[in-house]
């Protein structure tokens, strides 16, 4: 049997080997996507906060509300006090004097509340214009997850079509290599992550870029036993 002759047949069923291993495994990335995973927890994460911003404006909308509602509450009760001060309808000195300071109470009060107003205005607009931001943040992620989603089932289905096709193939080249070649391949196989045939170049192995000694090269020159990188373990497939 000529080693190199049946090697060199390996070396093509390892290139279609390595074809569908890699296959295989981006499709198990593809059913268990990471990048879908991170979009996914972006996108989660950016809705909570939108979520709370709404919530925040909402309620800062809400003591605005209220706020304006005791302001003018305030404002008629001073209007009241002050036509009831100079109407002459009290002319009792403490009575005019109660008024007077609930007419100061008044317009303290209504001081404090339309600053408040004005402090929830000033939030509401920048809660509005953080809340526009994340809802544009929410709807970019939401696109480049919907677009992934449809990049990867699009690869899913492609690998699906593709790969049952090969089974085939590599039967076929399979059956037309020595048993006992084949043997040894699968046996390296396993152990050297797919790759145990390395074509010789010059006088370095293909597999681990070393040199070959002078007595593994001259074994190259036999075809009827076969011959293994001394540093990577490799069956070496001659020029």
């Amino acid at each position: 049997m000529d080693w190199q002759v049946e090697l060199n047949k390996v070396l093509t069923l390892q290139q279609l080997d390595l074809e569908i291993d890699a296959l295989r495994a981006e499709r198990r990335g593809l059913l268990v996507d990471p990048r879908e995973v991170e979009l996914q927890k972006a996108l989660e994460a950016r809705r909570v906060r939108a979520a709370l911003l709404h919530e925040e404006l909402a309620a800062t909308e809400r003591l605005q509300r209220m706020r304006e509602l005791e302001r003018q509450g305030q404002e008629a009760e001073r209007e009241r006090n002050t036509r009831r001060l100079y109407g002459g309808e009290v002319r009792n000195s403490r009575d005019l004097e109660g008024l007077q300071k609930n007419i100061e109470g008044n317009a303290g009060k209504i001081s404090e509340l339309e600053t408040a107003i004005l402090e929830a205005m000033e939030r509401i607009d920048q809660l509005t214009d953080a809340l526009g931001r994340a809802r544009d943040v929410v709807a970019q992620l939401e696109e480049r997850l919907q677009r992934h989603r449809q990049s990867s089932r699009k690869r899913l289905a492609a690998i699906d079509r593709h790969l049952p096709g090969l089974r085939p193939q590599r039967d076929e080249l399979a059956g037309r290599i020595d048993p006992a070649v084949l043997r040894e391949y699968e046996r390296l196989r396993r152990r050297m992550d797919g790759v145990c045939v390395a074509p010789v170049s010059g006088s370095t192995c293909g597999g681990c870029g070393l040199e070959l000694p002078a007595l593994v090269q001259a074994k190259l020159r036999r075809t009827d036993e076969p011959v293994y990188c001394e540093h990577c373990g490799r069956l070496l497939l001659g020029e």
